[in-house]
């Protein structure tokens, strides 16, 4: 793994986990230090980063995670409800009882003491079925571009106290409405689970609103 893989992965998992927050700056030089390697690798990291959207760069002032801005945020999940509205439309047909039995079981044995990642797992189980048997390339293309931010926010959603017990049961109806075959249903409890994640996004991202100063700096 090349240095500036590392530093990129470093930072990635830094900031989806929160142990970067919204707003929180990056020092290059503690990153560097934390990782055993010149600064280089972390700058590179951080140009893919704010590619990515995740993190900004201010002349002056240096470089921050970046913050969830709530345009930002109905942009992302408006496109990804537009796409995986089409990849549904393909895929309701093609799904098999078998698979949906994989899913609903994952989902069923989640309960209030299960680890995230099982949530997680099973989240991105669903979605990742849909989208699959949809059989669209591009489509599939064009949703994992936005997956970096998806997985951003779903884990900042994941964070309102209710939000786990209520994907479970969003995910079960979708469920449940592709074993009958039922599009308008499906595409409805589809589009109503992720408006509650971009709910839950936007409401626990309050909690991460960093005040920064105009003096403060990083070398870069």
């Amino acid at each position: 793994m090349s240095r500036k893989l590392h530093a990129y992965e470093y930072l990635l998992e830094a900031i989806l986990s929160l142990q970067l927050p919204p707003g929180a700056a990056i020092i290059e030089t503690e990153i560097a230090a934390a990782l055993n390697t010149s600064r280089t690798p972390v700058r590179e990291a951080l140009n893919e980063l704010e590619k990515d959207g995740l993190v900004s760069h201010y002349s002056q002032k240096g470089t921050f995670v970046s913050e969830i801005n709530p345009h930002d945020v109905e942009e992302i999940f408006n496109l990804r409800i537009m796409l995986e509205i089409s990849a549904l439309q393909e895929a309701y047909s093609k799904i098999s009882e078998e698979e949906l039995n994989k899913i609903e079981m994952m989902f069923s044995s989640l309960d209030t003491t299960s680890p995230k990642e099982d949530f997680a797992l099973a989240d991105k189980g669903l979605h990742s079925l849909i989208v699959d048997k949809a059989g669209n390339r591009r489509l599939k293309q064009f949703i994992s571009t936005l997956n970096v931010q998806i997985e951003r926010y779903r884990r900042i959603a994941a964070m309102e106290p209710t939000r786990l017990a209520n994907s479970k049961k969003e995910h079960l109806e979708i469920v449940r409405t592709l074993r009958q075959k039922d599009l308008n249903s499906c595409e409805a409890s589809l589009k109503n689970h992720l408006n509650n994640v971009k709910k839950s996004t936007l409401e626990t991202a309050k909690l991460f609103l960093v005040e920064r100063t105009p003096d403060r700096s990083i070398n870069r």
